[in-house]
């Protein structure tokens, strides 16, 4: 918006429609009579444009005897036309109505109106002279009147109409510019006059008006005309100050300042306030004011800057004291900003409400002395000469106790010391150190320092603790950062002093330097008074775990630095005793985790044995319920006043009691190695505690969490690890991660990290710590671990709480697969037996109760797992427990199948390596079980089929067998054949099992490990566990059908045979596997000839070779047509039979193997006749891929052993021996064989030719099965690549693990082939780590009568993601080592079925189903020619006159042949007999004649 203003000279304009005409006139005197009646009118014509032709009329109206009315409406009209028209004259007119301006004469609305009337004329007179001015200034002076009140004493009363003429001379100077002559006019009635009494008659008003919102003081200022009257007067004296400051008297100057104080101290409006203070800043700008003025002026803008009404008017207020800190004046303006912070007056402000300025002003002042020191700082001037004089100051304001000056002092240091906040709270940036602000000397001062200031504030309330904590925040801070030159003892002495309110990083500041200074050790003579001051004031004053957590800390480092320098016995452990008696309320968290597990620990372990014991006795004493705990001095020299009766533990916290047990066991730990003696009697203090504690769950359960991770090396040292092999128990009981997720409400879980049990002392042996006491060595410390199976059994029968029953039966069997570590344990091994066949049979604790989300048969499923290594033990049972052990699967059996059915069936497969007579006891009841199971759970399949595989391997237990038993085994699994079969037929869709990129891994990348426990529901049988079962059904059907008597295999051979038509798919249509056993059981009916490779058909000179199709086989006779010697091959789906036949008869001749066929078949009587084959390029290829089909199934597995302490691959594969165990295990495993030139076996790709993989290898076969084992530390070669080459495309691989380590790495050899790991490990490692150190007393243990015992191994299948758990082993097992090879020898077969099956996605078909598949394409490429050339005989039938039938017969005999000697005829020359053609074609055979085609029983004797 712009404003114009008239100059004092005048000027003329145009406008756009016409000129305007100005007259000027002389000025007009009254003449002065003694009566108005002489009075002589003057007339006046003025000059009007653009209207207003009424305008002289108008003024007669004034001019006359008119009404007040008539007046008032005249005077709008003249107000109106003057504004909106040009007219001459006007001082004229003002001269003739200016008398309405007395208030004396006229009523106000006239007087009001006349005063419009006034500015208006001012506005519009261009024309205005010197003359013209100081005619309208008198008017103004004259008509406003001020006079004294009746009832205000010497207070002014203004003007009512004051606003008007404000205005009027706002007009009339341009708003306080041009006053020059206003100034000059007269002594007594100019405008310094005229300012100073309206400034004394608005000194009343400004006291009406208070601190309001600005949007209130706007709606006022439209409101109250005399609020606003108030500003626009002040606000025209700031102008006029502004703009003629050189022309003003001093003495009007001073008259203002003292005026305007006056006005300000009046009011607390900001407005005003603000009008005030800008008015002064115009002042103070020009020049300094005079010394008397100074006092009033400090403390009027003081008053105003402690108040801290307005941050924009503390602006203006700083702006003054700026403009008064001059360089030869700033001494003086802080001098008395010193005398306002300890004004006396403070004294009465207590009691007195209105010395409240004298609160704000000392407040103020020392909000101002901050500023000014720290712009002084910035601009690199100094105070040193008044530093102290303030804060003598502040001393003795904060000695009159006044709270507000007390919190806005504290507030001021507050802000004081914040240096990184200066820009937000003074609007100054300061960015250098704050020795510039605070030098060295305000703080070293014995008698005058900053510290003797603030040790005089007080925290009187919330809003004081804050502050102070901040100004100790920022001490701290400006102290770590090298900016506070302080000494620091000072600091902490001051820290101290408020000890109470320190925030908690201070705190920590304090602790901190009591542990650098080492305060708390006995190097310091006053360590005790330090300490008791940490804890008084700290330690049991706060809540704050981490401080308290420190004080502890501060202490045990004291104490520790005491250790380092001083004997043990001149330390004083009252302190500490009384600490834990104190704390034994504490609750749970880092406060009694620290006790137990630093403050605790390191007494114990330090600590001499009287100390240790008294400690132990008084933390013992704590368990006990209800038993006044006796607390005692250690030493008589006490610093500590111990009282000689103590609560009970009814007032002892659980956790605390919990963290004690804590700290006990982390004790232990580390005493292992340090402090063996000590370790053993912590493990007594542990056991003690279980007995006293015996129905507590949750201590038993902290305690149970330690000694079920005891283990013992084979030479009995004691060591500490992390349980593994558990993830199947902890399913169970919902208690794994990887399946269930972490369950809040859990105390335990698996797998778990426990934070009292440091793993870092895990795995530590120590040789002086072991399990049994030897008497020749005294120097050894022994643990009674039947203490602990003591206890573990009670918790296992008695039902004590579901956390610590359940965590024991989760983790007891792993503890007992480590056999060395119970092997002088044998009543409790035998009294476990007994709880688990009870429990296992239901006989449960009366007490359990079982936790929502377990039924029975899951605790079943933990009974049975846990026979996976008690099984381990059966040498110390009789053969009733034995039974029972049976008798209890049997049990389990039969409660569910989809739940406890899989474990007893693997744990049934290991019986029948170790207790097979037992087993044989009740083997009828288990067939029969698992007769029922085929249709109750499909999950439990694969299980079934390998205890059937395991248990025909064992000749003690099927001995005995009668045919209806072996029917049973055989009806078994014809019911799987049958179901995989109608499996395979409903499957509509391929196999998504997985994709090529899913089942081989790629390179470099670690393969995911399987976990899933093999009790969890696979649901829906995928196409690869549908093959496999039919896999395996065929090999239990072939296995088990050798294991007959070949006399007695007659007996079933039709049975077989007929159950096997009738488990096919299509009873018109047999498919290839069917064919194929139906072979395999023709073949080993009448024989016991195992399967081998056969190379047949090499034709030599003056040999012909003829063959035909012979039902699903090729037969080939291959004859000297010299000699007659023929050599006959029968090409069968299951191999080869080659016979060689020689005539007798002593004349020679010509001879074919026409000859021969005709010898073996009679032509008249068969009905199927043999087809010969006439070879060409479709037959040729069918016989060459049919010859390179084995009959034999080849199996090739990885042995790799591992050494003590290997872990990586090229570690692994660079053994070339391993332990003596490793070798027994290799001598039974399979036979040495010698790999040059040995061709007559399968040797799984390893080189023949020169001894490259090594000279020797083992292999194992039986009837139908070759397999090679490629043993790593039989390959010679230096090159662990070569090795590989065979161990990385083995599907299966054998680890003899002897490392040590706890837990296999799966991916220890890279490959993206092997899917399953069969992993061999001792029940407990060696601590001897050279393989000549274990030979050696692996010797000796053979050698000692006294010491030999079947030694046991545990066995674990480790797989691939994806893999099911479908293997007995899935769960670990212990396996003696005597039947160790055999047990590994049926797995890794079963394994590598499974794993050529999940590697083809379920595609896998055997090499009988290829023969036949090759054998039928010959026949029916045979019969396709033998069509073929019966329609070309037929052709030629009507040109032949004679026919020979025989002759026909004898041509269709002579198939396909091969010889150099031989004339070679056509194919169209032969000529065939044909059968009928209906019977050939005839469709719907029944299923028993179809059995009448493949019965051979009937014509063999």
């Amino acid at each position: 918006m712009s404003v114009h203003h008239t100059g004092s000279s005048g000027s003329s304009g145009g406008g756009g429609i016409g000129s305007v005409f100005k007259s000027f006139t002389k000025s007009l005197k009254t003449t002065s009579s003694s009566s108005s009646k002489n009075v002589v009118p003057v007339s006046i014509n003025p000059t009007v444009v653009g209207g207003g032709q009424d305008l002289q009329l108008i003024i007669q109206q004034l001019t006359t005897n008119s009404s007040n009315t008539v007046k008032l409406t005249a005077l709008i009209k003249l107000t109106e036309s003057i504004s909106k028209y040009s007219i001459s004259s006007i001082p004229e007119i003002w001269y003739l109505v200016h008398d309405l301006c007395d208030g004396r004469k006229n009523p106000t609305n006239i007087r009001r109106q006349a005063l419009k009337l006034c500015i208006e004329c001012i506005k519009s007179d261009d024309s205005k002279g010197v003359g013209a001015k100081l005619n309208y200034f008198n008017d103004i002076v004259k008509y406003c009147r001020f006079k004294s009140g009746s009832t205000s004493g010497n207070v002014s009363i203004v003007d009512p109409d004051f606003d008007l003429f404000l205005q009027a001379l706002v007009a009339l100077s341009d708003n306080g510019r041009d006053i020059h002559d206003f100034v000059i006019y007269d002594d007594k009635h100019n405008l310094n006059v005229f300012l100073e009494d309206s400034l004394v008659g608005f000194k009343g008003v400004a006291g009406k008006y208070n601190f309001q919102s600005d949007d209130q003081d706007t709606e006022l200022m439209h409101k109250d005309r005399d609020f606003r009257t108030l500003i626009n007067l002040i606000e025209f004296v700031k102008n006029c100050l502004n703009f003629n400051y050189t022309l003003l008297e001093e003495s009007f100057v001073n008259a203002m300042i003292y005026r305007l104080i006056r006005i300000g101290s009046k009011t607390s409006n900001l407005t005003i306030l603000t009008s005030v203070v800008s008015s002064l800043n115009i002042i103070f700008s020009f020049g300094n004011p005079p010394i008397e003025y100074f006092s009033n002026i400090i403390q009027f803008l003081t008053s105003i800057y402690g108040s801290s009404i307005d941050e924009r008017l503390n602006l203006l207020v700083w702006e003054s004291i700026v403009s008064l800190c001059l360089q030869d004046s700033i001494q003086l303006v802080v001098s008395t900003l010193c005398d306002f912070i300890s004004n006396p007056d403070l004294q009465r402000s207590r009691s007195d409400a209105t010395a409240n300025t004298a609160i704000y002003s000392s407040i103020g002042a020392f909000q101002l002395i901050v500023k000014i020191q720290i712009k002084n700082a910035i601009e690199g001037n100094s105070m040193d000469s008044t530093y102290f004089k303030v804060i003598r100051a502040l001393k003795s304001a904060l000695s009159f106790n006044i709270p507000i000056i007390n919190t806005s002092y504290l507030r001021n240091f507050d802000k004081l010391l914040a240096k990184e906040s200066y820009l937000d709270n003074f609007g100054l940036k300061f960015q250098d150190s704050m020795d510039k602000i605070l030098p060295f000397q305000l703080w070293y001062s014995s008698n005058c320092s900053i510290y003797d200031s603030l040790r005089k504030l007080k925290v009187n309330s919330d809003q004081d603790i804050d502050y102070f904590q901040s100004i100790c925040v920022s001490l701290q801070s400006l102290y770590e950062n090298h900016e506070l030159s302080t000494p620091k003892d000072k600091l902490i002495d001051f820290f101290m002093a408020y000890s109470p309110y320190l925030p908690n990083s201070t705190i920590l500041f304090v602790l901190k330097y009591y542990d650098d200074e080492k305060l708390c050790s006995l190097l310091n003579p006053f360590w005790k008074d330090i300490v008791l001051k940490i804890l008084n004031q700290f330690y049991y004053q706060l809540e704050d775990n981490d401080v308290r957590t420190e004080c502890l800390r501060v202490i045990l480092n004291g104490l520790k630095v005491s250790h380092s320098v001083f004997n043990k016995d001149d330390i004083n452990y009252d302190i500490i005793i009384e600490i834990f008696k104190k704390s034994k309320r504490e609750p749970k968290g880092p406060v009694i985790s620290f006790l137990t597990n630093e403050l605790l620990t390191f007494i114990c372990l330090e600590s001499s044995h009287q100390v240790f014991q008294q400690l132990v006795s008084i933390i013992m004493s704590l368990y006990i319920e209800k038993r006044p705990v006796r607390q005692e001095s250690i030493y008589s020299r006490s610093f500590v006043t111990l009282s000689s009766q103590a609560s009970s533990v009814t007032n002892t916290s659980v956790d605390f009691l919990h963290g004690i047990t804590k700290g006990i066991i982390q004790v232990f730990l580390r005493c292992i190695m340090k402090d063996p003696g000590r370790a053993k009697q912590c493990f007594d203090i542990l056991i003690e505690i279980t007995d006293t504690c015996a129905s507590n769950g949750d201590i038993l359960l902290i305690i149970c969490k330690l000694f079920v991770r005891l283990r013992v090396t084979s030479e009995g040292y004691v060591y500490v690890t992390q349980p593994n092999d558990m993830m199947g128990l902890a399913s169970a009981f919902k208690r794994d991660v990887a399946s269930h997720g972490v369950n809040s409400n859990a105390k335990w879980v698996y797998p778990e990290s426990v934070d009292y049990l440091n793993e870092k002392y895990f795995n530590q042996i120590n040789k002086q710590f072991i399990l049994l006491k030897l008497d020749e060595e005294d120097d050894k410390y022994y643990i009674d671990i039947k203490k602990w199976v003591h206890l573990a059994l009670r918790i296992m029968k008695e039902f004590i709480d579901w956390e610590v029953y359940s965590f024991v039966w989760g983790h007891f069997c792993w503890q007992l697969s480590n056999m060395e570590l119970l092997s002088h344990c044998q009543e409790e091994i035998i009294e476990f037996r007994r709880i688990v066949c009870e429990q296992l049979t239901l006989n449960l604790p009366s007490s359990l109760k079982l936790n929502n989300e377990l039924t029975k048969s899951d605790l079943q499923v933990v009974f049975v797992r846990s026979l996976s290594s008690l099984i381990g033990y059966h040498e110390l049972f009789s053969k009733y427990d034995q039974d029972q052990i049976i008798n209890s699967l049997i049990f389990g059996l039969g409660q569910s199948w989809d739940k406890t059915a899989i474990p007893c069936i693997n744990i049934l497969t290991v019986c029948c390596f170790e207790i097979p007579l037992s087993v044989k006891k009740f083997l009828t009841t288990i067939l029969m079980k698992l007769q029922t199971t085929i249709t109750s759970s499909t999950n439990a399949s694969s299980h079934i089929l390998e205890f059937l595989m395991s248990l025909v391997h064992l000749p003690i237990l099927t001995s005995n067998f009668t045919m209806e038993e072996f029917k049973r085994v055989f009806g078994i699994a014809f019911k799987y054949i049958e179901y995989a079969n109608d499996l395979r037929t409903r499957e509509s869709q391929p196999s998504t099992a997985g994709t090529e990129t899913e089942l081989i891994q790629k390179h470099g990348v670690d393969a995911q490990v399987e976990q899933t426990p093999s009790t969890q529901p696979v649901g829906e049988l995928t196409p690869i566990m549908s093959q496999y079962i039919l896999s395996i059904s065929y090999n239990v059907i072939a296995s088990w059908f050798l294991k007959i008597n070949m006399q007695d295999r007659k007996k079933l051979s039709s049975f077989i045979i007929k159950n096997l038509i009738s488990c096919n798919g299509n009873v018109l249509k047999l498919d290839e596997q069917t064919i194929g056993f139906i072979d395999f059981i023709i073949r080993f009916t009448y024989s016991d000839l195992p399967l081998t490779i056969i190379g047949v058909d090499k034709p030599v000179e003056s040999r012909v070779l003829n063959r035909w199709i012979m039902g699903n086989s090729i037969l080939s006779i291959e004859t000297d047509v010299n000699s007659g010697d023929s050599e006959v091959n029968v090409r069968r789906p299951t191999g080869v039979t080659k016979l060689n036949i020689t005539l007798t008869q002593e004349q020679q001749g010509h001879i074919t193997p026409n000859y021969f066929l005709l010898q073996l078949f009679d032509h008249l009587e068969s009905k199927n006749k043999p087809i010969p084959i006439i070879e060409d390029s479709i037959v040729s290829r069918a016989l060459s891929v049919l010859d390179r089909i084995p009959g034999v199934k080849f199996h090739k597995i990885g042995i790799i052993y591992i050494g003590k302490e290997q872990n990586t691959e090229h570690e692994v594969l660079s053994n070339k021996v391993g332990s003596l165990a490793y070798h027994k295990f290799l001598n039974k495993i399979g036979n040495l064989v010698k790999l040059k030139n040995n061709r007559e076996i399968y040797v799984g790709g390893l080189d023949i030719e020169n001894d490259i993989d090594g000279e020797f290898a083992r292999y194992w076969r039986d009837k139908t099965t070759q397999l090679i084992f490629h043993v790593t530390t039989m390959m010679t070669c230096d090159d662990v690549q070569l090795k590989k080459r065979h161990i990385g495309n083995d599907y299966v691989n054998i680890f003899f693990d002897e490392s040590g380590s706890q837990e296999f790495n799966f991916n220890l050899i890279k490959s993206q082939f092997n899917f399953l790991s069969i992993v061999i490990s001792p029940c407990a490692i060696s601590k001897d780590i050279s393989i000549e150190a274990m030979r050696i007393k692996e010797d000796s243990i053979e050698n000692d009568e006294s010491r030999k015992s079947t030694k046991f191994y545990k066995v674990k299948i480790y797989r691939r993601s994806g893999v099911p758990a479908i293997f007995s082993t899935c769960h670990f097992k212990l396996i003696s080592q005597e039947k160790l090879p055999e047990f590994i020898r049926n797995l890794s077969i079963l394994a590598n079925e499974f794993a050529h099956i999940w590697h083809t996605q379920g595609s896998y078909h055997s090499n009988w189903c290829q023969r036949v598949k090759q054998l039928m394409i010959v026949k029916n490429k045979s019969l396709d020619n033998y069509n073929h050339l019966k329609q070309e005989q037929q052709e030629q039938l009507d040109d032949v006159n004679e026919y020979d039938t025989t002759q026909s017969f004898f041509d269709q005999l002579g198939g396909t042949s091969s010889s150099k000697d031989t004339n070679k005829e056509s194919s169209h020359e032969y000529k065939f007999e044909y059968s009928n053609s209906e019977e050939e074609e005839e469709e719907g055979v029944k299923l028993n004649e179809l059995y009448q085609l493949v019965e051979f029983n009937s014509y063999t004797c």
